[in-house]
């Protein structure tokens, strides 16, 4: 009832409610705010409008200049909402490089865990094989100079027993029988014997041997070798040697000539006429045979023109 009042009376414009009604009257003239001015970005009355200070500026009502702004504002909220969506993408691409990333991570924590449970393996068989050479060697040294030794001793106490029976020819006070009693024949048979063998006793330092080094390098280089070659058999972790790089001849572009060796690659004018099989390339390119889980590259001569050779 009392909206149908002002809405059959001049002068009263009705609007949506708002809570800034104070607001929507001009400070200047007491009237409501119809128009909006672009020069000064403000709200004008039909008074302000007339006026000479906004005579000449662009103009609106406040509906046509309120959809002018959100037409502006649309198409910045689309070009903020796609920017938004490419973040969001953004992210879970970087999401799912990080899941990929700790699942590579854990694999190869796997395989190198693995690899060095093998290497310990390996290693401990190693140490096993070193050791008892080694064993070995020191035994037969240890038999030799316990052989030897058993041999000295009793060549010390046939020794002794010559030193006593000498020793009993020095202490005889009768110059006959130290002259010629049984007793001066064994002296001098002792003497004799001394004199046409030469014997001289070193400790035995010159007939017992050292531990064989050699034989022990040898045996832990080619262990080594073994291992090495059976842990690259057996963990893609190791590397081949780049030198055991081969060119896949069926991947090379027909531009390409491959070397005999499959080491080396050459561009050329001439068409090679390769037999057409999936996976070769159209120009330029060639695989290896194997492939290299890293980086790396080639050194590539030219000519001075640029071309390859």
């Amino acid at each position: 009832m009392h909206l149908s009042v002002h809405s059959t009376t001049d002068g009263h414009d009705l609007t949506e409610p708002t809570g800034l009604l104070e607001n929507r009257n001009c400070s200047v003239h007491n009237e409501l705010l119809r128009y909006y001015c672009f020069q000064h970005n403000a709200c004008i009355c039909q008074s302000c409008y007339v006026s000479r200070e906004h005579r000449g500026h662009q103009v609106e009502s406040l509906f046509e200049a309120s959809e002018r702004k959100k037409e502006k504002l649309r198409k910045v909220l689309g070009r903020l909402t796609s920017r938004k969506k490419d973040t969001e993408k953004r992210v879970s691409v970087l999401k799912d490089r990080m899941r990929e990333f700790e699942e590579q991570a854990n694999s190869m924590e796997v395989r190198v865990m693995a690899l060095i449970r093998d290497m310990k393996e390996q290693l401990d068989i190693l140490e096993k094989r070193v050791l008892s050479e080694i064993s070995r060697q020191r035994g037969q040294v240890f038999i030799h100079i316990s052989d030897l030794v058993q041999e000295l001793e009793i060549k010390k106490d046939e020794l002794f027993a010559k030193i006593l029976q000498i020793e009993e020819v020095c202490n005889m006070n009768d110059p006959f029988s130290v002259l010629q009693g049984r007793e001066a024949d064994r002296v001098a048979t002792y003497n004799a014997e001394m004199e046409g063998n030469g014997e001289r006793y070193d400790g035995g330092a010159q007939i017992v041997g050292d531990l064989d080094e050699v034989l022990v390098s040898v045996t832990l280089q080619t262990a080594f070798d073994d291992m090495v070659t059976r842990l690259k058999s057996r963990n893609p972790l190791f590397l081949s040697s780049l030198s055991d790089i081969e060119l896949d001849v069926n991947t090379a572009a027909n531009n390409i000539v491959i070397s005999r060796d499959l080491k080396m690659a050459s561009w050329s004018l001439i068409d090679q006429c390769y037999p057409q099989v999936p996976g070769r390339m159209e120009t330029c390119q060639v695989l290896s045979t194997k492939s290299i889980p890293s980086r790396h590259y080639w050194e590539v001569e030219t000519s001075g023109s640029g071309e390859f050779h």
